[in-house]
């Protein structure tokens, strides 16, 4: 005995399928423009593409149909891919905007119907009946199910498509692009180290630097000394700062900073 289901079991030479290969068409391109609707991506996978098509109404199912009946027509109709479209573009509305819409989910489905027809891609979907117009509440299911099979060949792109649709329904301005990154601050030179700082002093006041240096403690824990006295041709002053530290140079360092902190007493100018 056949079923319904058998009966919609159509080979891909069936004119109805082959018309599925050319969706979108270019000629629409024109239109979509105009209407500032966003182009609609290709479902590369035929049997997806099959299945966006197929309206529940193709089944016949009853209202009290069976288990068996149920699982036999799961994933072969657009309904499922439905649920999936719908959520993706509630999430991509919630994302794109904190305003709130009066009758938002009215706006939202008459919107994707309004979309279904401008995409024109109605005229391919196969439902029970013939000659009788296609009605909103199947033209907003093939949308979102048009957008829950984008979702599936490719999460990005189907948000970027559910969250362009909702911009279009709702009139939203487009998403602001990010800052440029800030430009980088020119990094400051390294500061000069107090014994060269004290070297150049020197040299300007024609005055010679003496340097005693010695190492103390054990090998392991060394540290260093460094007297450093002040000589010009007229005199020699006593030792007037001590560095210590790790390293000679680090000790003769400590010993400069503490030299330039006094330089002004020292007479120079």
């Amino acid at each position: 005995m056949e079923t319904a289901l058998d009966n919609t079991r159509v080979s891909r030479s069936n004119p109805h399928w082959s018309r599925l290969r050319r969706i979108p068409s270019c000629r629409n391109s024109i239109i979509l423009a105009m209407t500032g609707l966003p182009p609609l991506p290709p479902i590369q996978s035929i049997p997806l593409r099959k299945q966006v098509f197929t309206d529940i109404s193709v089944y016949r199912l009853a209202s009290d149909a069976s288990a068996q009946e149920l699982d036999r027509v799961e994933n072969t109709d657009n309904n499922r891919l439905s649920f999936l479209g719908r959520a993706t573009l509630e999430y991509a509305l919630a994302t794109s905007t904190t305003h709130s819409f009066p009758d938002e989910t009215r706006k939202l489905e008459d919107g994707l119907a309004e979309c279904a027809h401008a995409y024109d891609i109605i005229k391919s979907l196969n439902v029970a009946w013939r000659g009788a117009p296609i009605s909103g509440k199947e033209a907003t299911r093939l949308m979102e199910a048009y957008t829950g099979a984008i979702v599936l060949e490719s999460e990005r792109e189907g948000v970027q498509f559910a969250e362009s649709l909702v911009r279009h329904i709702f009139q939203l301005a487009p998403p602001t692009p990010p800052p440029p990154p800030p430009k980088p601050i020119a990094s400051l030179p390294p500061p000069v180290a107090p014994t060269g700082l004290l070297h150049d002093l020197a040299r300007q006041h024609a005055v010679q630097l003496v340097w005693e240096d010695r190492v103390t403690g054990p090998r392991h824990a060394q540290e260093w000394i460094s007297d450093v006295t002040l000589k010009d041709k007229d005199r020699v002053w006593p030792c007037i700062a001590r560095g210590v530290g790790p390293s000679k140079k680090v000790a003769r360092a400590d010993a400069a900073a503490k030299v330039l902190a006094l330089w002004d007493g020292l007479g120079f100018r």
